[in-house]
């Protein structure tokens, strides 16, 4: 990226840049972990409302959905010890 200025305004802007590009990566995260959970709490609600029930679809929501959650605590952990906010 160039700029007009050299030197400290320079450095201001990459790092604007920069911090401009993590805030949008960590809203697509939340987007994808949200429709995750989503996702699983309708495997667990279809399972437990179809018909002839099966225990496969509930236990296969509550998997997805552990999964997910050991995911976002996972990435969140990181993203504190990084120093991030």
């Amino acid at each position: 990226m160039a700029s007009a200025c050299k030197g400290k305004h320079e450095k201001q802007l990459l790092r604007l840049r920069a911090s401009v590009l993590k805030t949008g990566r960590w809203s697509a995260r939340s987007l994808l972990s949200l429709f995750a959970v989503a996702v699983a709490s309708l495997f667990v609600i279809w399972g437990v409302l179809s018909p002839p029930f099966s225990l496969y679809k509930p236990l296969l929501g509550l998997a997805f959905l552990a999964l997910t959650l050991i995911f976002i605590v996972r990435k969140k952990g990181a993203h504190n010890k990084s120093g991030q906010s």
